[in-house]
Protein backbone atom coordinates (compact mmCIF):
# COMPACT_ATOMS: atom_id res chain seq x y z
CA UNK A 1 0.00 0.00 0.00
CA UNK A 2 1.34 3.40 -0.82
CA UNK A 3 1.70 5.72 2.03
CA UNK A 4 0.38 9.36 1.26
CA UNK A 5 2.10 10.92 3.75
CA UNK A 6 5.58 10.74 2.25
CA UNK A 7 6.76 13.55 -0.15
CA UNK A 8 8.82 13.46 -3.37
CA UNK A 9 11.07 16.29 -4.65
CA UNK A 10 11.47 16.14 -8.15
CA UNK A 11 13.99 17.99 -10.68
CA UNK A 12 16.76 18.16 -12.42
CA UNK A 13 20.32 16.97 -11.30
CA UNK A 14 21.91 19.78 -9.19
CA UNK A 15 18.36 21.67 -8.55
CA UNK A 16 18.91 21.29 -5.03
CA UNK A 17 16.53 18.78 -4.11
CA UNK A 18 18.77 17.18 -1.64
CA UNK A 19 19.87 20.77 0.24
CA UNK A 20 16.52 21.34 0.30
CA UNK A 21 15.48 18.11 1.20
CA UNK A 22 17.53 17.36 3.92
CA UNK A 23 16.37 20.64 5.68
CA UNK A 24 12.57 19.98 5.25
CA UNK A 25 13.17 16.53 6.63
CA UNK A 26 14.68 17.56 9.76
CA UNK A 27 12.16 20.13 10.07
CA UNK A 28 8.89 17.75 9.46
CA UNK A 29 10.50 14.53 11.28
CA UNK A 30 11.16 12.66 8.39
CA UNK A 31 13.80 10.54 7.03
CA UNK A 32 15.84 12.00 4.05
CA UNK A 33 16.67 9.04 1.27
CA UNK A 34 18.00 9.55 -1.87
CA UNK A 35 16.97 7.32 -4.08
CA UNK A 36 20.15 7.35 -6.57
CA UNK A 37 22.31 7.39 -3.28
CA UNK A 38 19.74 3.70 -2.15
CA UNK A 39 20.32 2.31 -5.00
CA UNK A 40 24.25 3.03 -5.32
CA UNK A 41 24.50 1.66 -1.68
CA UNK A 42 22.41 -1.65 -2.14
CA UNK A 43 24.38 -2.54 -5.49
CA UNK A 44 27.66 -1.51 -4.58
CA UNK A 45 27.57 0.42 -7.99
CA UNK A 46 27.11 3.83 -9.34
CA UNK A 47 24.74 4.81 -11.12
CA UNK A 48 27.12 6.11 -14.18
CA UNK A 49 28.62 2.32 -13.77
CA UNK A 50 24.54 0.87 -13.79
CA UNK A 51 23.39 2.68 -16.90
CA UNK A 52 26.98 1.38 -18.72
CA UNK A 53 26.16 -2.32 -17.85
CA UNK A 54 22.32 -2.10 -17.66
CA UNK A 55 21.39 1.06 -19.99
CA UNK A 56 18.52 3.39 -19.13
CA UNK A 57 15.98 0.72 -18.92
CA UNK A 58 18.11 -1.42 -16.46
CA UNK A 59 18.19 1.47 -14.64
CA UNK A 60 14.83 2.79 -14.61
CA UNK A 61 13.52 -0.76 -12.99
CA UNK A 62 15.70 -0.35 -10.72
CA UNK A 63 14.23 3.16 -10.22
CA UNK A 64 10.87 1.91 -10.26
CA UNK A 65 11.49 -0.83 -7.64
CA UNK A 66 13.22 1.76 -5.08
CA UNK A 67 10.39 4.26 -5.53
CA UNK A 68 7.77 1.36 -5.11
CA UNK A 69 9.59 0.72 -1.90
CA UNK A 70 9.79 4.01 -0.50
CA UNK A 71 6.27 5.17 -1.50
CA UNK A 72 5.27 2.62 1.06
CA UNK A 73 7.02 3.72 3.42
CA UNK A 74 5.87 6.63 6.15
CA UNK A 75 9.16 7.61 7.41
CA UNK A 76 10.69 9.09 4.22
CA UNK A 77 11.21 12.49 2.59
CA UNK A 78 12.61 11.59 -1.02
CA UNK A 79 14.17 13.87 -3.58
CA UNK A 80 13.94 12.36 -7.01
CA UNK A 81 15.73 13.17 -10.20
CA UNK A 82 14.18 14.02 -13.51
CA UNK A 83 15.17 14.72 -16.75
CA UNK A 84 11.67 16.30 -17.08
CA UNK A 85 11.79 19.99 -18.13
CA UNK A 86 8.81 20.65 -15.96
CA UNK A 87 9.54 23.17 -13.26
CA UNK A 88 7.44 24.59 -10.36
CA UNK A 89 8.53 27.29 -8.51
CA UNK A 90 7.77 27.75 -4.66
CA UNK A 91 8.99 30.07 -1.59
CA UNK A 92 9.38 28.03 1.23
CA UNK A 93 11.50 29.97 3.64
CA UNK A 94 14.01 27.47 5.06
CA UNK A 95 17.23 28.90 6.32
Amino acid sequence: MKNSDNIFLVGLMGAGKSTIGKKLAERLGKTFVDADSEIERRTGATIELIFDIEGEEGFRKREAAMLDELTARSDAWQPQKSRAGLWIGISIGVT
